[in-house]
């Protein structure tokens, strides 16, 4: 378990245990460390929550048992109502929320900032009748003021900013009430008319509607001596140069080990095409028809084995890209492959990207999947803004939105030697956590079954609406085909399956289960989303409630298939009497 990189280990756990049990186990033996770490600052275990290391929530159940069972029983063949049961080891997430961590910092730094300010107020100014160092003065004196005014609240995931140009404007007009150490104004060379002054403005490039409405300089500026090679100098706030300034210290070894361990690989990607489910009824089946013309590109990968993360099928490497790939400024990119697992003379598992032949293969796969996915979900939206605009009242929860990360394919743009593997990538657009809030399931692969969000309003409503949307996609698709395993963050998805009718064979990948087509009007729950917007649960005839423009025709002699004897990555593997069958609304 961890919390900010605060780890634990506790053993003799048992498989019934709850979530409030192991919540509190965790927040016994990891707040020592928080209270250390803040200097105890306020944090409470209801505060915190529990992820599964492919962060799923694990929330209580009522009764509150069995959270974690799962991972450790394991189905009987001879006898499905005594599942095996197996010792296993497994991580847990203790994580505490980002607002409240924030909290936090902005809290220590304005400790140190008070620190700091008590330290500069015992100590006192020198007097001076040198006119150059009165704008100096005023300055320290002015910003000390301002600073001790309260900051406004940041807004969410905005960088802590500890100060502004606070300094005074230099413009004061020499019959001011002022001291003559504080005469800011006082050099004969800055002495001229308006025009002069005017000129010189413009000279230096200065808005000058802004001295029409103001009549000064700009604050947070200090007029020079004539002849320097700058006329206005911005002034500088000290608790700037505290925060920059104490953010110089030595980097930590995970910091450096990023660096050292970046790969360069140069490539050439090919980015999706962003088709809607019309266009893609008129393409061709090339692998060609889904692709832009590919782009030179180099990838900065971290591939060290602990330094990536591994899914079901694929394993992901995070870096950046020398050019914005998928529009914006951001370079921050993901690289997936597929893996095999192969044990070494001494047992140890080793995880092992399969071979370039095999990999691009893989990947096609997992390109087709993700256009369908991405043209799957962005067609329930057009029918939803139609009917909310045409109809008299609001829905009753806010429609998320939502959309898959768009995708390329690269391949190493080098000339293979013999002997030398080419390097093959599904390339995404990077999640960022700060942005897009942790990673969680909405819905998993087993069963078109929302997750149960049951502290967190917005992850439920959006586990909600994509259950909608997966009804949408059997009626619109005449019952073959829809998404699942939906998952990501607060906007973005990433990783998607379709299933698809069995008559259409094996496509789609191993993910894909064609008993969960079929079984849908069977294990899909209408929600608050599937009743207002009118979508019928009449599976019987598939074109009486949504218009269809287009059709797909059934093949008049099925595909052999695999009649969904396929496993995907978190089929159950509880008593069946404690698979999910909660009614959502």
């Amino acid at each position: 378990m961890n919390a900010q990189d605060m780890f634990c280990v506790v053993d003799k756990i048992k498989a019934n245990v709850g979530a409030l049990d192991i919540l509190n186990l965790a927040w016994t033996r990891l707040s020592p460390k928080w209270v250390t770490h803040t200097n105890n600052f306020p944090l409470s275990s209801t505060d915190c929550q529990l992820f599964t290391k492919d962060w799923v929530e694990i929330v209580p159940r009522t009764p509150d048992v069995n959270v974690i069972a799962d991972r450790f029983y394991k189905p009987n063949a001879k006898s499905p109502h005594q599942p095996h049961f197996k010792t296993a080891k497994m991580l847990i997430n203790l994580c505490i929320p980002f607002d409240i961590y924030q909290r936090w910092e902005e809290y220590d730094a304005q400790q140190q900032i008070n620190q700091l300010s008590d330290r500069d107020s015992d100590s006192k100014s020198v007097e001076s009748e040198d006119q150059s160092i009165a704008v100096v003065s005023r300055t320290t004196i002015q910003t000390r003021s301002r600073a001790q005014k309260p900051r406004s609240k940041l807004a969410k995931n905005q960088p802590l900013f500890l100060g502004g140009l606070n300094a005074a404007s230099s413009s004061t007009s020499p019959t001011s009430p002022t001291t003559s150490l504080l005469k800011p104004a006082s050099f004969s060379s800055i002495q001229k008319t308006g025009k002069e002054n005017s000129a010189r403005r413009r000279e230096d490039n200065l808005d000058s509607s802004y001295f029409n409405q103001h009549g000064s300089e700009p604050e947070g500026s200090m007029i020079a001596p004539s002849g320097s090679s700058s006329r206005v100098v911005t002034s500088l706030s000290k608790q700037a140069f505290i925060k920059a300034l104490a953010q110089q210290k030595p980097p930590s070894r995970q910091e450096v080990s990023g660096l050292m361990n970046l790969t360069s690989i140069p490539v050439q990607a090919s980015i999706a095409n962003q088709l809607t489910l019309a266009e893609l009824l008129c393409t061709s089946e090339t692998v060609g028809s889904l692709l832009h013309s590919p782009v030179d590109v180099v990838l900065s990968l971290n591939l060290t084995p602990r330094a990536q993360k591994r899914g079901g099928f694929k394993i992901a490497s995070f870096g950046r890209s020398s050019k914005a790939l998928f529009g914006g400024s951001s370079t921050n990119i993901c690289g997936k492959r597929t893996f095999y697992s192969e044990k070494d003379d001494g047992g140890v598992v080793h995880y092992l990207p399969c071979p370039s032949s095999q990999q691009a293969q893989d990947l096609v796969v997992e390109l087709r999947c993700s256009v369908w996915s991405a043209a799957l979900l962005t067609d329930p939206y057009e029918g939803v803004d139609n009917f909310i605009a045409g109809a008299d009242t609001q829905p009753p929860i806010e429609v998320p939105r939502l959309r898959f990360v768009q995708v390329a394919f690269a391949k190493d743009g080098k000339t293979v030697e013999p002997g030398r593997t080419r390097s093959v990538f599904l390339v995404e657009e990077y999640i960022d956590e700060a942005v897009e809030g942790q990673f969680r399931k909405y819905i998993n692969n087993r069963a078109p079954v929302p997750t149960s969000f049951v502290q967190h309003t917005d992850n439920h409503n959006r586990a909600l609406f994509l259950a909608f949307t997966q009804h949408w996609q059997y009626r619109r698709t005449h019952g073959l085909a829809f998404v699942s395993d939906y998952q990501g963050g607060n906007t973005l998805l990433t990783d998607p399956q379709v299933m698809s009718d069995e008559s259409l064979g094996d496509i789609f990948g191993s993910g894909n289960i064609p008993t969960a087509c079929s079984d849908f009007p069977r294990t899909h729950l209408c929600n608050i989303f599937c009743e207002y917007f009118k979508i019928s649960e009449n599976f019987d005839s598939m074109d009486e409630d949504l218009p269809m423009p287009m059709s797909i025709s059934r093949s008049a002699r099925p595909i052999p298939h695999s009649k969904g004897k396929r496993k995907a990555d978190d089929d159950w593997e509880g008593p069946e009497d404690t698979r999910p069958r909660r009614r959502f609304s």
